[in-house]
């Protein structure tokens, strides 16, 4: 399996070799939101239950809607000169801070901290 930085590398190798690589992130941000989107609609105001199902039914459009978006980041990244590998890196290190497990392993999915510190909680 490739490293992220890896595949951020193989993105640009690949603009490169199609004059694609030129700056426009204002685009890129635009088509990220696109894909998002995409996703967005297959499960978008349904149940939870509802949302898994259509999320197994839609297995392969929604795999291949991450990989665009992981095309779109590696390529957002490259042209921002940001490295992928070491931004992810740097969050998960902050969020094992943020959300030590001891605090969140025994809290149910419905009342879970974490989505109110994120801002996620429904009952709000």
């Amino acid at each position: 399996m490739k490293t992220l930085r890896e595949c951020q590398k193989e993105v640009k190798e690949f603009d490169v070799d199609r004059n694609w690589d030129y700056f426009y992130p204002l685009e890129l941000f635009a088509n990220l939101n696109e894909e998002i989107g995409e996703i967005w609609q297959r499960i978008a105001w349904v149940s939870d239950e509802k949302k898994k199902e259509l999320a197994k039914k839609h297995h392969q459009e929604i795999e291949d809607n991450i990989g665009d978006l992981l095309f779109l980041i590696f390529k957002l990244s490259n042209q921002l000169d940001v490295d992928c590998q070491r931004g992810f890196k740097n969050v998960m290190e902050e969020y094992y801070g943020r959300f030590p497990l001891e605090k969140f392993q025994n809290e149910d999915k419905d009342s879970n901290t974490a989505n109110k510190d994120l801002g996620y909680d429904k009952k709000e």
